[in-house]
């Protein structure tokens, strides 16, 4: 929602068109539907947009202020959870088909 926020801001014209396509499309008398949504394609671009600016899901990034020394367990790192291909032991802890975790790259 920030990124929403700031990108309005940052471009008032954005949300002016934004607008407009609404008013034209629904009006003021109702919400935004799913079925309105082929009716709406500003606002959808202006969605897709958003999530080019910043993704919703965490694909394992190191916060830039650590990138000379990541640590691997610290709070900047963080990543999509996975889950194991078949039946694997690690230092005689038996980790079985299919179990997901969080990545931890070291």
């Amino acid at each position: 929602m920030s990124n929403l926020f700031l990108a309005l801001v940052l471009h008032p014209g954005v949300q002016k068109r934004a607008q407009a396509e609404l008013d034209a499309v629904i009006s003021r008398d109702r919400l935004p539907t799913f079925d309105d949504k082929p009716r709406l394609p500003y606002i959808e671009a202006m969605c897709k947009e958003l999530l080019r600016w910043q993704v919703i899901t965490p694909l394992g990034m190191i916060s830039p202020q650590h990138w000379r020394e990541p640590k691997p367990d610290g709070p900047f790192r963080k990543g999509v959870p996975h889950a194991t291909a078949e039946d694997d032991v690690y230092r005689g802890f038996v980790i079985p088909k299919g179990l997901i975790g969080r990545s931890c790259a070291r």
